[in-house]
């Protein structure tokens, strides 16, 4: 078939179809709302076999298509950020009990936010959680990684997160419709088999599941340290700008890429694709061969809830310090930009229309600034 635009949630939908889902569930919310349409639009175009239902909430449509999931059937349910809040109860106990057919969670995060209460990030209650994250960059990846994440479901029996943002999917890109695919799916027993010491533990045997969930998170790990989702653009090198590297994932990744593109620089990006485990040898390689460059990361030490790999190389220097300071001005101005000046997002069409708009709206911040440097000066 030949390449067709699709938006992002439609290049998760086909995915989804592609690679076997037989339960696909979800509550609406921006920005996941189209998944679901998107999974019945394809069911008919590939003759699949689908079963789709707009749940009551997000804990019902997690807790049906974890059913069908423990039934031996490839399952996924769709939710935005927020919603994984209402399902977190069967999301934290299904890490423990495991899973039997492969089970995909598509949570769509809403930096900014564009149309949430909220901005939580979802990776934080995944790790939480002690649920694997996959952080697409693109819809073209975001349509790969739904086969990787059935494929890792299903061999370490635990949901995986897959976490589009706002910018992947509501972008749109060219991706081909192949051929009708064969079905993925290893053969399994069908129907629900009772095993009331893991999907009734108590306490004693949770906590021994608890310690089965930790290695599988381990050796998660380990593969996600040679996965193709992580990867350095350039390799840290001396270079143009030899005194910067970048460290990136998912839509922020895409967004450096185009900004690197455009300042024509060079400088080592490494891309994080794989979320949760974090394949922290390979950024602790990268951040190593960097430093051996006199880079300083412009970064902040990770100071609650868990440890930081930013150590006492870097915080130990004045400069760190004196960065730390000057960060919060660098922020301030897009904060405001984007609260007071209505900056979260474009506001009008045509690139030079919106260069005008964001003089304005620059303008507008130093008159403020200048202001208030003005009065804080002391009297003559």
């Amino acid at each position: 078939m030949p390449d067709q635009l699709l938006l992002g949630n439609d290049a998760i939908a086909l995915g989804l179809v592609q690679h076997g889902c037989q339960v696909a569930t979800a509550y609406p919310g921006t920005p996941s709302s189209e998944i679901l349409a998107g999974v019945v639009k394809f069911k008919s175009l590939y003759g699949r076999q689908v079963y789709t239902e707009w749940s009551a909430s997000e804990k019902v449509a997690f807790e049906v298509a974890l059913a069908a999931s423990w039934s031996g059937l490839r399952a996924a349910t769709a939710m935005k950020q927020v919603g994984l809040n209402v399902a977190a109860d069967p999301l934290f106990s299904a890490a423990y009990t495991g899973l039997v057919g492969g089970f995909v969670v598509i949570v769509c995060d809403d930096p900014g936010p564009l149309s949430s209460q909220t901005e939580q990030d979802s990776r934080l209650l995944a790790l939480a959680a002690k649920v694997p994250v996959l952080d697409p960059a693109t819809p073209a990846e975001a349509l790969a990684m739904v086969g990787l994440a059935y494929d890792l479901s299903e061999r370490y029996r635990l949901p995986v997160i897959l976490r589009p943002t706002t910018r992947v999917c509501h972008a749109v890109q060219s991706v081909m419709l192949d051929a009708v695919p064969p079905i993925t799916a290893a053969p399994r027993p069908r129907g629900f088999r009772k095993d009331p010491p893991r999907w009734a533990a108590t306490p004693a045997l949770r906590l021994k599941l608890h310690h089965a969930l930790n290695e599988k998170l381990s050796a998660i790990e380990a593969e996600f340290e040679q996965s193709p989702l992580n990867g350095t653009s350039t390799a840290p090198e001396a270079g143009p700008h030899p005194a910067l590297g970048l460290i990136a994932s998912g839509a922020a990744y895409a967004t450096a890429c185009e900004a690197l593109a455009e300042l024509g620089a060079s400088i080592p990006v490494l891309k994080i694709g794989t979320a949760f485990p974090l394949p922290r040898q390979r950024v602790q390689d990268f951040i190593a061969g960097c430093r051996r460059l006199g880079v300083t990361p412009q970064v902040a030490q990770h100071t609650t809830r868990r440890q930081s790999r930013i150590d006492r190389r870097t915080t130990r220097h004045p400069g760190y310090a004196a960065a730390q300071r000057i960060r919060k001005r660098v922020e301030e101005i897009f904060g405001w930009v984007k609260t007071v000046g209505g900056g979260r997002k474009l506001r009008y069409i045509g690139v030079a229309r919106n260069q005008a708009w964001a003089t304005i709206a620059g303008a507008a911040y130093n008159l403020v600034r200048m202001a208030h440097i003005e009065q804080a000066q002391p009297a003559a």
